[in-house]
């Protein structure tokens, strides 16, 4: 059975709020996207393009949003 360590602390504030965007486009994207096309074959090749689409900018405004909010993965 393998053994996961934990990430150490410091790297908090980039792989949170870097996880979070990721997790939170994806799901918005595809919503949005299945609700507009439908369950079709054309979903599977429209949703990654909807997807990355806001993706330069989905990482910064995340990483501030957490800065800004005070959570404990404080710069």
């Amino acid at each position: 059975m393998p053994v996961f360590r934990k990430l150490p602390a410091r790297y908090a504030p980039v792989v949170m709020p870097f996880v979070l965007s990721v997790l939170m486009t994806a799901v918005v994207s595809m919503i949005s996207t299945l609700k507009s096309l439908g369950a079709t074959p054309e979903f599977l090749s429209t949703w990654p393009v909807a997807w990355a689409c806001p993706g330069w900018s989905r990482f910064p405004r995340c990483s501030w949003s957490c800065r800004w909010s005070g959570g404990s993965w404080r710069w």
